[in-house]
C-alpha cells in the first residue's frame, strides 16, 4: 500500500532545511505582477504544484501561521544595515526582486502557531507583538496580508527573484520576543497593523461577546458578529486584501465556540471567574500567614511586653508597617 505524502514533504529541500515546518495541502498561488502591471488572479493548486509559481502561500496553512513574513518597498541600502543595527536577528531568508531590489523578509517558527479549531489566545497574541515590533523597527509596509509570497526557490521567477539564504534553524516565539528591547512601550493591545493582529483582534473580540451572558449558547449570532466586525474592521478600501479569507474566519470562531462550550460545561463562565478567583487568593493567603505564625505569637508576646514596634521591627528584620499589620489581625489557629 503506498504511504500518503505530507503537504511538506513536496516542498523544496532547501525550504525545509531553513526551518518551514508545515505547507498546506491546496496552498494559494499566483503569476504576480503582469507585464501591463496589473496582477494575475489567485488561486488553489495542489502542493507539489505550488512550487512552480513565482508567488505562492507560504506563510499560512488552512489552521496554522508557520513563518512571518515582512515586505520591504525601499531600496535595501536604506533598512539592510538596520536589520543588525537595531538588533534584529538574522531571518531564515530574503527574497528579492531583481527588477527594483525590493524584498520579503521569512523567519520561520519552530512550532506553528494555530489560528483555526483548538487555537489558544496567548500565542496567537504573542505573535501579533512580535510583528508589530519587526514591521515597526523594519519600517515594513503595512498593508502586506503575507497571503502570497515570492517563491524562494528562484527557478519558478525566471529571474524575477533571487533568494539570500540565510539562518537554517527556525525560531521560536521566545526567541523572536527576546530582541524586543526591556521598556519598549508595548500597545495594550495588539493593533490591526498586521495580518497577526487582525487575527488576534476577531479571535479576542469572539471570545469578549460570548462570554457574556446574555450571549451563551449563542452559536449563531456568535458567528453573525465575528463575520460582521471583519467586514467592518478590515474594508477592502483600507486593507489591500479586504476581510480576512472566510476559511480563516470560520477557524477563529470554531475555536471560540469550543472555549465557550469548555466553559459553560465547567462553571467557569464569565460570571463565576472572579468569584472562584477571589477563593483561591484568600485561601493562599491563609496558607502564607499559617507558615508565619509563630513568629508573629512572638511579635504579639513582644509587644505585650512594651516593646515599641520600631523595636519589634529591628528584632525581627520587617518594616514597622508590617508589624502594625500583623498585631491589627487576629492569629490564625494552628
Amino acid at each position: 500500500m503506498e504511504q500518503l505524502t505530507l503537504p511538506i514533504d513536496t516542498a523544496p529541500r532547501r525550504v525545509r532545511q531553513h526551518g518551514l515546518q508545515e505547507f498546506g495541502a491546496f496552498p494559494y498561488v499566483s503569476f504576480g505582477k503582469l507585464k501591463d502591471g496589473s496582477w494575475s488572479p489567485t488561486y488553489r493548486v495542489p502542493a507539489p504544484h505550488a512550487w512552480d509559481f513565482p508567488e505562492l502561500e507560504l506563510s499560512r496553512t488552512p489552521n496554522s501561521i508557520t513563518a512571518v513574513l515582512f515586505d520591504m518597498d525601499r531600496d535595501p541600502t536604506d533598512w539592510l544595515p538596520d536589520l543588525w543595527q537595531e538588533h534584529l536577528p538574522q531571518p531564515n531568508w530574503i527574497t528579492w526582486r531583481t527588477e527594483n531590489m525590493h524584498a520579503h523578509i521569512a523567519y520561520t517558527l519552530a512550532k506553528p502557531v494555530l489560528t483555526g479549531d483548538g487555537a489558544k489566545p496567548t500565542p496567537q497574541r504573542w505573535l501579533a507583538r512580535i510583528a508589530e515590533y519587526y514591521q515597526r523597527k523594519l519600517r515594513a509596509d503595512a498593508g502586506y496580508a503575507a497571503l502570497l509570497t515570492h517563491n524562494p526557490i528562484g527557478k519558478a521567477s525566471n529571474g524575477r527573484y533571487r533568494t539570500d539564504w540565510e539562518r537554517r534553524e527556525p525560531y521560536t516565539l521566545a526567541e523572536l520576543s527576546s530582541y524586543i528591547p526591556e521598556g519598549w512601550r508595548i500597545p495594550p493591545a495588539p493593533q490591526r497593523s498586521t495580518v497577526y493582529g487582525r487575527n488576534d483582534a476577531l479571535f479576542r473580540e469572539g471570545m469578549k461577546w460570548s462570554g457574556q451572558p446574555r450571549n451563551w449558547g449563542d452559536w449563531e449570532g456568535l458567528t453573525e458578529h465575528v463575520k460582521a466586525c471583519n467586514r467592518a474592521w478590515f474594508p477592502q478600501g483600507f486593507f489591500p486584501e479586504g476581510p480576512l479569507p472566510e476559511r480563516e474566519v470560520e477557524g477563529i470562531i470554531k475555536s471560540v465556540l469550543k472555549y465557550q462550550k469548555k466553559q459553560l460545561a465547567s462553571g467557569q463562565t464569565q460570571r463565576t471567574f472572579s468569584q472562584i478567583q477571589a477563593a483561591r487568593g484568600k485561601k493562599s493567603g491563609a496558607a502564607r500567614r499559617f507558615k508565619t505564625v509563630d513568629r508573629d505569637s512572638e511579635i504579639w508576646t513582644a509587644h505585650a511586653a512594651g516593646n515599641t514596634q520600631t523595636q519589634i521591627a529591628r528584632r525581627f528584620k520587617l518594616t514597622q508597617q508590617a508589624v502594625s499589620k500583623i498585631l491589627r489581625r487576629s492569629l490564625p489557629k494552628k
